[in-house]
């Protein structure tokens, strides 16, 4: 099973840094977003409550970037090849993340909108 880590996550990182200004800023960002990962969406298409969840969750399965869905996109041995190169992306990307979260741009930009209150 796969732990989360609050700081892997860029959404999970920013809102444990810029508290309850960032969950306000993300809800209404969100909130008119209707995207395959909302219930919504398949209710759109004609789907009943019950078979919406069904397909977010088939739908998520789908993206999951696991070593069966990249030999499936891309045939067993080049999907091999892909999903040890993303593997190997992904941690060198984490790991650079880790080292430089105070420098991240993203973060100031996000610091200038949502200053942090003073104590």
């Amino acid at each position: 099973m796969k732990m989360e880590n609050p700081y892997s996550s860029g959404k999970e990182y920013l809102k444990l840094f810029y508290g309850e200004s960032f969950d306000k800023y993300w809800e209404d960002k969100n909130k008119d977003l209707i995207t395959p990962y909302k219930i919504q969406y398949w209710k759109n298409k004609g789907f009943s409550q019950i078979d919406s969840e069904k397909k977010i969750k088939e739908y998520k399965s789908k993206k999951a970037t696991t070593s069966e869905n990249f030999i499936a996109k891309y045939g067993k041995k080049e999907g091999k090849k892909r999903f040890d190169e993303f593997k190997n992306k992904s941690k060198q990307t984490k790991e650079k993340f880790q080292k430089k979260t105070k420098e991240n741009v993203f973060l100031k930009r996000l610091e200038k909108k949502f200053p942090q209150p003073e104590d």
